[in-house]
């Protein structure tokens, strides 16, 4: 299952090492692909790449090479200045942020955690993820040890960035939903991403239980396929287009 790249994993940046520039082309390539109707396997086709290194240049995770630039320029039908116009507007430091006060300029994409033991239902949610209008960032884990470790492992923001959303399911191995989420909401580096629970079942002992863990969701996955599609596209729009998330 491909996983779907967007503009920001951070909207500071998709890593400490990611330079604005980088940023600022990624994105120019995404508008241009996205504008011409193209995915990101087609793209990579065209110029002889991964799906996974698209990717990692739309976000800005990887630096485009000169000669790689031209190709896509060749590929896309634009001048080398088109992945540059407009770069002279780009601020220095948080751009997003202006005397404490966080913009309102949303993103257009999430970078979203599942933590989804079970291979039928997180190709379900893969492919309602990817019948949302926009792309979205998504990586899975598959039990609770390996999620917190994920996710606190500073590391990993080389492979993935620092989730927007995690979607949780309750009934994972090594250590269970509920725990997960009492972790994260305990650890302060994690506290502030929203979790949203996702089961086959809804139990109102631990509905509760999660509202009362700061979970931010508890949903039901649904047997009916399209149901489910319209509740996790509503999920995502959501968070990416009504509220406005710290790491927006």
């Amino acid at each position: 299952m491909a996983y779907l790249a967007g503009k920001w994993g951070r909207m500071n940046g998709v890593t400490e090492q990611s330079h604005k520039i980088d940023l600022y082309v990624g994105e120019r390539l995404r508008e241009r692909r996205k504008h011409l109707g193209l995915s990101q396997s087609a793209l990579g086709k065209m110029v002889g790449l991964s799906l996974q290194q698209i990717q990692k240049y739309e976000q800005g995770v990887n630096r485009i090479a000169a000669s790689k630039l031209y190709e896509f320029s060749q590929a896309i039908g634009v001048p080398i200045n088109y992945f540059y116009d407009g770069v002279e507007n780009i601020q220095d430091g948080k751009e997003e942020e202006h005397n404490g006060q966080i913009s309102f300029i949303r993103k257009k994409t999430l970078a979203i955690l599942l933590i989804e033991d079970n291979a039928a239902d997180e190709v379900l949610t893969r492919k309602a993820l990817e019948e949302c209008e926009d792309e979205n960032v998504v990586y899975s884990v598959h039990d609770g040890a390996e999620a917190l470790q994920f996710m606190r492992n500073k590391k990993n923001i080389n492979v993935f960035p620092r989730p927007d959303v995690v979607i949780l399911d309750l009934n994972i191995p090594k250590l269970d939903g509920m725990s997960v989420l009492r972790e994260i909401k305990r650890d302060r580096e994690l506290q502030d991403i929203p979790v949203i629970i996702l089961t086959n079942s809804i139990n109102r002992e631990e509905m509760l239980d999660a509202y009362r863990n700061q979970a931010s969701g508890f949903i039901c996955k649904s047997f009916d396929v399209k149901e489910f599609y319209r509740t996790i596209n509503s999920l995502v729009k959501y968070w990416a287009t009504v509220t406005i998330l710290p790491s927006m």
